[in-house]
């Protein structure tokens, strides 16, 4: 398979009277719904907000560390695709997408047990074959998949 381009937006709203960030990959058309990635993975962090709805500078760190990691562990050879990031009332959340989610869940672990650092994420996989949570992200960020 050809590399996925690494082309993202930014689209922040506020959304039960909170703020919202999405940082969407921009998936080419042939890819969305692909069977080679029939699973969708979402990494979860939660955190205690700032005034501003956001983690405060120290989590920001960590959890930027935190992503570097997962695109290391992942990018290089596709076996998942990293395709947004979602920041909203105490939670972000990585959403990939995956055609093994237990590889998936066995990568990262191996990966996160070698740091230093404590990472307090939880892992939650649902079969999503045609890609509804993504197409629905780009939906709220006004793109058309």
């Amino acid at each position: 398979m050809k590399k996925i381009p690494d082309s993202w937006i930014l689209h922040q709203e506020n959304w039960d009277g909170k703020p919202i960030s999405f940082r969407v990959r921009l998936v080419p058309k042939e890819i969305i719904g692909s069977k080679n990635y029939a699973f969708g993975f979402r990494i979860t962090w939660k955190f205690k907000e700032s005034s501003k709805g956001f983690p405060e500078n120290h989590i920001c760190d960590l959890m930027e560390e935190f992503e570097e990691l997962l695109d290391e562990t992942f990018e290089r050879d596709q076996h998942s695709l990293f395709v947004s990031v979602i920041t909203h009332k105490g939670e972000r959340d990585w959403v990939l997408y995956t055609p093994d989610p237990d590889q998936t869940y066995e990568r990262i672990v191996k990966v996160l047990n070698q740091q230093k650092s404590v990472y307090h994420v939880e892992f939650e996989a649902c079969p999503d074959s045609d890609w509804s949570e993504y197409v629905g992200i780009l939906k709220n960020c006004n793109r058309e998949p």
